[in-house]
């Protein structure tokens, strides 16, 4: 898994809202 994949797989579960 490259950077970039791992960066963009992070940032989508932080625009996921918790709850």
């Amino acid at each position: 898994m490259s950077l970039q994949s791992q960066e963009l797989i992070v940032s989508q579960l932080q625009h996921r809202p918790l709850g």
